[in-house]
């Protein structure tokens, strides 16, 4: 499958998950805000060290960090179900909170300074502009949780629109051009929604945050957006492909 065209299903696959994310959470009476591109109670609030956690299911992504098989075996372990714990009756806030701090100190042991900058870099790289509410990479560009609801506003704000006309063309007998081209359009929306309330010096760094160019595997599944063990504990299986250093990015 071309990489393009699969990074923006993997894009829409966010879409979709997130609104049912928040459509769960309204029926329990906690809903709080419109779904979208990491709203609140959209997918964005997963963020923090369990998305960095989710990009290291690709092998490609552990192998330019330095971390060992048996390293990523035994986090794999250490970290919570995904599922289980977006689908819990509980606070689904608190338990975020809980299992990213979690998270973080488990990335504290294993992995340098440098390596987990490299990993938000990866994150910014798969993720273009949208990456910015993720709290560590916001705290990185000095973007305050004022300048984040706004980012998150803005997600949410540009894919409302998009989300019915996806709806539309995720059918069996789908046509794959105008999917591709939905789905390139509701990017180019989102990031220009994201950057026109950046300011000059965060855009700056978020690019230099970037780093060196990475090419992510094609066969990845939805690793590095749906956060580690999305369908199962800890970061979880399913990477897949082949990544190397000095590729082209898929954003």
């Amino acid at each position: 499958m071309n990489m393009r065209f699969f990074s923006l299903l993997s894009l829409a696959f966010v879409v979709c998950l997130s609104s049912a994310v928040v459509a769960q959470d309204a029926g329990r009476g906690r809903g709080r805000g419109g779904p979208g591109f990491g709203g609140r109670g959209g997918l964005g609030d997963i963020g923090g060290a369990l998305e960095l956690m989710g990009l290291l299911r690709m092998e490609e992504v552990r192998k330019e960090v330095d971390m060992s098989a048996e390293t990523y075996e035994a986090i794999s372990e250490s970290m919570p179900n995904m599922r289980e714990l977006l689908g819990s009756e509980g606070d689904r806030a608190a338990s975020l909170k809980a299992a990213n701090t979690k998270a973080q100190e488990t990335l504290d042991e294993v992995l340098s300074p440098e390596h987990q900058r490299r990993l938000m870099g990866l994150l910014v790289q798969r993720n273009g502009s949208r990456a910015a509410t993720n709290d560590l990479i916001a705290k990185e560009i000095g973007l305050d949780e004022a300048g984040v609801k706004k980012v998150q506003e803005a997600m949410t704000q540009a894919s409302e629109g998009m989300r019915e006309k996806m709806r539309e063309l995720f059918t069996p007998d789908g046509d794959r051009e105008k999917i591709r081209e939905a789905m390139q359009e509701m990017t180019k929306e989102v990031d220009q929604a994201v950057a026109a309330v950046l300011t000059p010096a965060q855009k700056k760094a978020l690019e230099d945050l970037k780093g060196t160019k990475f090419e992510f595997p094609e066969n990845q599944g939805f690793a590095g957006r749906r956060g580690p063990g999305a369908g199962g504990r800890g970061p979880g299986a399913g990477a897949g492909g082949r990544g190397r250093r000095g590729g082209g990015t898929d954003n």
